[in-house]
């Protein structure tokens, strides 16, 4: 009598091949998580300074000696400081603008001429 092979298992290459597809799987997955935390990083830090501003806005009204104000960011140790204007009741930041260094790119916030907020990468 002959004895049966037991063929349970996979073969090497149906292993190869199911590690292939999956590194393929995280080489496209790895870039494409990178950029949206990115982006989301950057649209917190908009928030947060859009966020600032009506902070100032609201201290101002209460009182009126008050035109500036420090943001602190949790992502980073940088901050920025908003100056409101009495006369006009907008928004500006001291300076040109606001660089934030995050893990490894730089964030730039401006102020539009329209008043809005807007951060990009530097």
């Amino acid at each position: 009598m002959e004895k049966q092979k037991n063929n349970s298992g996979f073969t090497l290459i149906e292993l190869l091949v199911v590690i292939t597809i999956i590194l393929i799987l995280v080489s496209v997955a790895i870039p494409s998580f990178l950029k949206y935390k990115k982006t989301a990083q950057i649209t917190n830090i908009q928030k947060l300074l859009t966020s600032c501003a009506r902070e100032l806005a609201v201290e101002y009204t209460q009182d009126s000696s008050v035109l500036t104000k420090t943001c602190a960011f949790p992502e980073t140790s940088d901050n920025c400081t908003i100056v409101l204007t009495p006369s006009t009741g907008k928004v500006f930041i001291s300076t040109s603008s606001c660089i934030l260094n995050l893990d490894n790119f730089q964030v730039e916030c401006i102020v539009t001429s329209s008043g809005a907020i807007k951060c990009y990468e530097r």
